[in-house]
């Protein structure tokens, strides 16, 4: 990591595969703090005991392929799972939970999704985040929104 850093304060121009390295080790650093924060946060879910372990665990055991994908230079690989632990982690938090909190994960994702600059990928996954936000609000806002 330290040899990318110089890389960019010594270089005015990356290689693509080092920008999306880059831009894959940035949006994991996120989702770790995020994750994170979800861990304590998840005792207010309306999830039933075991469904917040395994569903905590699946999210810690994607991490750790994304950091196996990276290594092994499997970058676009790391980008599509990236976006799906978004897409993932914003369900667990529409479906868990009925508040504003849900609300800026849709943002979230939608912002993991454009950072990447995949067209493809915006595509299907933004269309997928903007169809779930529609049926969350449709299913959950009470007339108060608008």
């Amino acid at each position: 990591m330290i040899a990318l850093i110089k890389k960019i304060f010594t270089s005015e121009f990356l290689p693509v595969t080092e920008v999306r390295k880059l831009k894959v080790h940035i949006v994991m650093g996120f989702l770790f703090v995020i994750t994170l924060i979800t861990i304590p946060f998840s005792i207010f879910f309306e999830y039933s005991l075991l469904v917040k372990i395994l569903s905590l665990l699946a999210f810690v055991l994607t991490y750790a392929l994304c950091i196996l994908l990276v290594k092994f230079n499997k970058i676009f690989t790391a980008i599509q799972i990236t976006m799906i632990y978004s897409v993932s982690m914003t369900v667990f938090y529409a479906l868990g939970i009925s508040s504003f909190y849900a609300y800026i994960f849709f943002y979230i994702s939608m912002t993991i999704i454009i950072f990447y600059q995949e067209i493809y990928s915006y595509f299907i996954y933004g269309t997928l985040t903007l169809a779930l936000g529609i049926l969350y609000t449709l299913s959950y806002s009470q007339g108060d929104m608008i």
